[in-house]
């Protein structure tokens, strides 16, 4: 694995699994919130739906938080580590949908909101891994 300027040397090793464990996890608790939350919130015209793409910011942060403290991930490797994280939710989230779409409990349309609601996080995070750096230097 190629270490990043601003990154450390010492965990690059164990940060390739971390992060796809990382992304796992991620993706996993955004299918159960839509699995929870799905017949009341992720509906055509649904009031509770723009809350619930508002509210992703904090929660975006926090997992772009969470996933550089158990990282290591500085400066220049944060937006690999956060792109990392997103792709491989993604990816369990494309394989959900297509083979295991009862995962999430949802008919069609509300289950096409809830895969938006996941790729908003996604986009959100990766937005916010790119200005990380440039916040937090």
């Amino acid at each position: 694995m190629t270490v990043l300027p601003g990154s450390s040397l010492s965990r690059a090793p164990m940060r390739l699994p971390l992060l796809a464990a990382l992304g796992v996890t991620f993706w996993f608790l955004a299918a159960m919130t839509i699995r929870f939350l799905g017949p009341g919130v992720f509906v055509p015209g649904g009031s509770l739906l723009p809350l619930v793409f508002l509210l992703t910011l904090p929660v975006a942060w926090a997992f772009v938080w969470l996933g550089l403290l158990l990282s290591g991930a500085r400066g220049a490797a944060v937006f690999p580590a956060a792109t990392l994280m997103t792709s491989v939710a993604m990816l369990c989230d494309g394989v959900a949908l297509t083979f295991f779409p009862a995962l999430y409990g949802l008919t069609s349309v509300p289950l096409l909101l809830g895969a938006a609601w996941i790729l908003w996080g996604a986009g959100l995070i990766q937005l916010m891994a790119y200005w990380w750096p440039h916040s937090t230097g």
